[in-house]
């Protein structure tokens, strides 16, 4: 399934680009691994000052479905020149750190022609909600990596972290890279952990995602511990909780997800959102501020 954007960017990129897309097979799971795929797309949108470039990519069999997201490049001059419309060809790099184009090439005579003016719907768009500060947290059950329930009734009193994945996510710069940032966060937070503090990543894939592959995924990052869980649902109880922090996907007609949105949430110990961020351009050492301003302010004045 290919994914299409023209100029209404504003609603397509803003939530599923701009806030980070990926596609469904899985990374190389070696340190030290490194693969290069080769691929063709459509340019949408050039970013100079981002080193980034949109692009409406053709699936890379076996690693990705075809799918628009924005590529990071190390080189500037890459995209010098480069203009919306235009086919290329490009090598795409892909460790378990990060993930760039290293070349790319021009398809003369082949330019493409943008598609027609097209909004894809995600396929939760009936309860995607903008969190705002001081909403309510919704208060859905949800399962563990353990097969334990939860609910967010259970977090009054402390801060609770919130990141959104799902397993397969190919791009270590997209749903790996939250998790490595809560790990820092955890490392950052040390003993208030799971004592004032609890850090949650919930799926948004509850077809693939069980309790049992959360678990195993969990284990490269140092999660599915005392104070950090991660969430999975029934598939309706999923949508609706994930679709409240604004967190969009789509899937292909396998139902395999290929594309998506991501944000970070902290719920304060009133049960109310006191941090929203889109995207996932946070660090796991500017969150540990923001989660210790929190509880510094929580703490009744005497």
């Amino acid at each position: 399934m290919k994914i299409k954007t023209t100029t209404a960017l504003a609603a397509v990129l803003a939530a599923a680009v701009l806030a980070a897309a990926c596609g469904k097979k899985s990374a190389p799971k070696s340190a030290a691994s490194k693969t290069v795929y080769s691929t063709a797309g459509t340019v949408e949108q050039v970013r100079p000052s981002r080193l980034q470039v949109i692009i409406n990519a053709d699936a890379v069999p076996g690693f990705m479905d075809a799918m628009t997201m924005g590529y990071s490049v190390k080189d500037a001059s890459l995209l010098k020149g480069l203009k919306s419309g235009e086919r290329i060809s490009f090598k795409l790099v892909v460790t378990p750190q990060e993930d760039y184009i290293r070349s790319l090439s021009k398809i003369r005579g082949a330019a493409a022609k943008l598609s027609p003016l097209v909004t894809p719907r995600p396929d939760n768009a009936a309860f995607i909600h903008l969190p705002k500060i001081g909403d309510r947290a919704p208060d859905i059950p949800l399962i563990d990596q353990d097969g334990r329930p939860w609910r967010m009734s259970e977090e009054r009193g402390k801060v609770a972290a919130f990141t959104f994945i799902y397993t397969s996510c190919p791009f270590a710069s997209y749903c790996p890279r939250s998790m490595h940032e809560f790990a820092l966060l955890k490392r950052g937070l040390g003993s208030l952990v799971g004592r004032r503090v609890d850090l949650f990543s919930v799926s948004f894939d509850s077809r693939r995602d069980t309790p049992a592959v959360l678990k195993r995924y969990g284990k490269h990052f140092g999660a599915g511990v005392p104070g950090w869980r991660l969430l999975t649902g029934k598939p309706l109880s999923l949508e609706k909780f994930v679709s409240f922090f604004d967190v969009n996907y789509w899937s292909g007609p396998n139902g395999d997800i290929n594309n998506h949105s991501l944000s970070t949430v902290l719920i304060g110990p009133n049960g109310r959102v006191a941090f929203f961020q889109a995207g996932n351009g946070f660090t796991g050492k500017e969150l540990a501020q923001a989660v210790r301003k929190l509880l510094k302010s929580s703490v009744p004045k005497s």
